[in-house]
């Protein structure tokens, strides 16, 4: 069994632990005018991104995509631990912005080289999966509904372009956890509970695809018919 790596978030809080990457990243934001499908913003606690990569390793070579990223957070965290290059795709203007702002000071701060960091300003369920990303992360950022459409996109582009790949979810609500029972390609691979939650999603869990496991003849577009309608 591999030793579990420490919490290199060491006992900071989220304001230290922002302080020492130079960003910001701390707070909530909501959306001006109500959204149905997508949510308000708030970041992953470092406690908890440090509980995740105590238990999980990153696959070699990956790179990482943060739907609904805010500011950016998961992304510097795992710039900054594992030089892993990452994109965030963010459609609050706002959030954007500061994402933007949090690069620049974030290259400074930590002197490394920003362009292995992007942020995308875009709709997720309209963006395109490109074929050199292999971790997809989600924090409830979006309706189930919006979900499924992405999912669809990851797995439409790992069946064009074939590779390994895996998807992090923080706080998995049943609705999303659904929509991955759905999906034949990936697989729940591992769950790491988070004992310092007080509520039953505390915990991370990541689904993986390796291409060996082929998916079944039926198309996605049949098996979202045949489903219920998910909020």
């Amino acid at each position: 069994m591999r030793r579990k790596r420490p919490n290199t978030a060491g006992g900071l809080g989220d304001h230290a632990m922002d302080r020492r990457l130079g960003i910001r990243t701390t707070g909530v934001r909501d959306w001006e005018e109500p959204q149905s499908d997508y949510n308000r913003f708030e970041s992953t606690p470092y406690r908890a991104l440090g509980d995740l990569f105590a238990a999980y390793q990153l696959p070699r070579g990956a790179r990482l995509v943060d739907y609904g990223c805010g500011l950016g957070r998961v992304l510097f965290y795992c710039h900054h631990r594992f030089q892993v290059p990452g994109r965030g795709i963010e459609l609050n203007s706002d959030s954007y912005a500061d994402a933007l702002a949090n690069l620049e000071s974030y290259g400074r701060r930590r002197k490394r080289n920003i362009d292995e960091i992007e942020f995308e300003q875009e709709y997720a369920e309209l963006r395109q999966v490109r074929p050199d990303e292999t971790v997809f992360y989600f924090f409830n950022p979006f309706s189930s509904r919006i979900f499924r459409q992405v999912l669809d996109q990851i797995v439409l582009s790992l069946q064009e372009v074939s590779r390994p790949a895996e998807i992090i979810l923080y706080y998995p609500l049943e609705t999303y956890r659904f929509v991955m029972r759905m999906e034949p390609l990936f697989e729940l691979a591992q769950t790491v509970e988070l004992d310092w939650g007080f509520e039953r999603y505390d915990r991370f869990e990541i689904w993986r695809h390796v291409p060996e496991i082929r998916q079944t003849s039926e198309s996605a577009a049949e098996r979202w018919t045949r489903s219920p309608v998910l909020s």
